[in-house]
């Protein structure tokens, strides 16, 4: 049995899939810059440097982390503490499909162009879904087969 067909049996409200992702290697980098700027502060004694400690500290928390998750009417990605997501309805989905992304696209919430959205916090591997409006939607995970199993599963409920 796969895994799609393993997730037909769940109840109506429970999530077809959920997974969080760490932004390892952002946290990594704002950890060195944050190091830089109390080193810096301490040294000039320019203490006014700490609001910048204060901006690290925020990206930080918004984006410490990537959880996606699918459900029979949605999509959705969270990052970090919640204040910044994405919630794609399974009813605007025409297709997905697992990919990767060049190396250049980056982490965040970023435009690739051709009226597509990626959201990413590590690595390249992504789950792109075709809109009925034409957009496309790209979920970074460290799961494509999976999410984009989970994805499929809850367009067979439509």
């Amino acid at each position: 049995m796969d895994h799609a067909e393993r997730l037909h049996g769940l109840p109506g409200d429970a999530p077809l899939y959920s997974r969080t992702q760490p932004a390892t290697l952002i946290l990594a980098m704002m950890g060195i810059a944050q190091l830089g700027v109390v080193a810096a502060a301490g040294f000039s004694g320019e203490w006014a440097l700490l609001g910048m400690l204060a901006f690290f500290i925020a990206v930080e928390l918004l984006f410490f982390r990537l959880t996606v998750t699918v459900d029979r009417q949605h999509v959705q990605a969270v990052f970090g503490i919640g204040l910044i997501r994405k919630r794609v309805p399974v009813g605007s989905i025409v297709s997905s499909h697992a990919m990767r992304n060049h190396p250049l696209m980056g982490w965040g919430v970023r435009y690739c162009g051709r009226r597509c959205w990626l959201y990413s916090v590590s690595g390249l591997d992504a789950v792109e879904m075709q809109l009925v409006d034409g957009a496309r939607v790209r979920f970074g995970t460290g799961d494509p087969r999976g999410l984009n199993a989970a994805i499929q599963a809850a367009l067979g409920y439509q």
